[in-house]
């Protein structure tokens, strides 16, 4: 049953990543292990039992995942829980019974391959964001080359208004001369 709980609690996760929260994703994740791999070291060998030992990778992920926040944090909790399970075997709460090399080996496994499959689903989901990044910026470049174009073709057609428009003028001032020599010569020949 334990490692159905686990496949459907990263099966969660995953759907949980890929919907884009990432950060609670991995909080999740490490709060879970830590409560797995605490428990699994206050029913077996306290400090020695290599559920605790796990904990170190907790640490490692935290970091990747939570930054430098994350490595302190995740790192405080995991001294302080060392240290809780010691005083409980000293006073007796605890009977740690040291592992035997077959349940360090399958606890050992079940917390690389936690890891290992949740780091494989970060760093998926990273890549997938980076590829989504990479094509944003490339439609984003040529949306920007397309909007030059177009305010070279509209700078362009200004020019050539204005071009027209002068040329039009002129041709207004010649009309307009003509116009007033016509109506001049037309006064002339009405006064005469």
């Amino acid at each position: 049953w334990l490692f159905s709980g686990l496949a459907l609690f990263i099966a969660l996760l995953t759907a949980w990543m890929r919907r884009g929260h990432l950060r609670s994703s991995a909080i999740l994740f490490l709060i879970i292990c830590y409560l797995g791999l605490s428990y699994v070291a206050w029913i077996e060998a306290g400090v020695r039992d290599s559920a605790f030992i796990g904990l170190a990778a907790l640490i490692l992920l935290g970091s990747v995942f939570l930054g430098h926040w994350g490595t302190i944090i995740v790192s405080i909790v995991s001294a302080v829980t060392g240290w809780v399970l010691a005083y409980a075997e000293v006073n007796g709460i605890i009977a740690a019974t040291p592992d035997t090399a077959v349940n360090s080996a399958v606890y050992m496994t079940i917390v690389f391959a936690t890891v290992a499959i949740f780091a494989y689903l970060s760093v998926y989901n990273l890549n997938a964001s980076l590829e989504r990044t990479a094509r944003s910026e490339a439609n984003l470049k040529k949306s920007n080359e397309a909007l030059s174009a177009l305010r070279d073709t509209l700078e362009q057609q200004v020019q050539e208004r204005t071009a027209d428009f002068e040329r039009i003028a002129v041709l207004n001032q010649r009309r307009a001369a003509q116009f007033e020599a016509v109506a001049e010569v037309a006064r002339s020949t009405t006064v005469h």
